[in-house]
């Protein structure tokens, strides 16, 4: 239980930081201009996403194991996919989403943020802040 929690720390500390941010953005300024607002979706769309989902998975994989090498991150899935529930878990899954995915790279297009926000449970939340206070 107590590594579950903290493969979630990690998780969400990964998906919140900066370099995570920066990996997205640069992708979405090479690859916006390819898509288009329509219905219709180019078999190219399909192709920028595999490479999308390639480089999130790599970026997540190796900074997850840089934080927690004892054991890889296939535990997360194989041990606590059940347990995850949340905001984390949310942020996970569309990575694999291709339609979230479309209207990350449309939003980016149209100069919207792509800021994600975990909230954290009431009790966690206070906990984080009583450890960073120590």
């Amino acid at each position: 239980e107590i590594r579950f929690d903290a493969i979630m720390g990690a998780l969400e500390d990964i998906l919140m930081s900066d370099d995570f941010a920066s990996a997205q953005q640069a992708f979405c300024k090479e690859h916006g201009g390819v898509f288009g607002d329509t219905e219709e979706n180019k078999h190219e769309y399909h192709d920028v996403f595999q490479k999308y989902s390639q480089l999130m998975e790599t970026h997540i994989e190796n900074r997850l194991a840089n934080q927690i090498p004892a054991r890889g991150p296939t535990s997360l899935i194989t041990r606590g996919a059940d347990e995850t529930t949340g905001d984390v878990f949310d942020l996970l899954l569309g990575l694999c989403d291709f339609a979230e995915f479309k209207q990350m790279m449309l939003a980016f297009k149209r100069g919207e943020s792509l800021g994600f926000e975990v909230v954290k449970e009431p009790a966690a939340a206070a906990a984080a802040a009583a450890a960073a206070h120590k």
